[in-house]
């Protein structure tokens, strides 16, 4: 299957502090065909993806040391001062209300998930930030 071959080239950096989410989340991931590396906090993840090679970054919104909206704000930062493209970052958040979303935004988010994940959603979001974009 082709669909399985485009997917299993990308790579998706989890920024996850709970063990038991990184787990689930992995086996997901794993199920629909993608690669995963993972981070258990914010400043971790920010220094992984600095080493490059990560085409999405899904990201819990509360962690320690860094949480994820500093570190998305991080990325966006870094993506600027060194004029790099853009890496789509996913939120993963337990909290739904439409404040929560406007602040992902805010911070440089691309899009959210909630918790708990549900696999056709994630592969769903997936396949729309990881698409193609058109060129004109």
């Amino acid at each position: 299957d082709s669909k399985i071959t485009i997917q299993s080239e990308k790579t998706i950096l989890l920024v996850e502090d709970n063990e038991i989410n990184r787990i689930v989340l992995s086996r997901q991931l794993e199920v629909i065909g993608y690669k995963t590396d993972f981070a258990k906090n914010g400043k971790d993840g920010f220094d992984k993806w600095a080493t490059g090679g990560y085409d999405i970054i899904l990201c819990d919104c509360q962690m320690p040391l860094v949480d994820g909206f500093e570190m998305a704000s991080m990325v966006r930062i870094r993506e600027a001062e060194t004029n790099s493209g853009r890496t789509p970052i996913i939120a993963i958040t337990a909290n739904v209300l439409k404040g929560d979303a406007d602040k992902c935004f805010a911070y440089g988010m691309d899009d959210y998930i909630c918790k708990p994940v549900e696999i056709k959603n994630l592969e769903m979001k997936l396949q729309i930030m990881l698409a193609p974009k058109a060129s004109f």
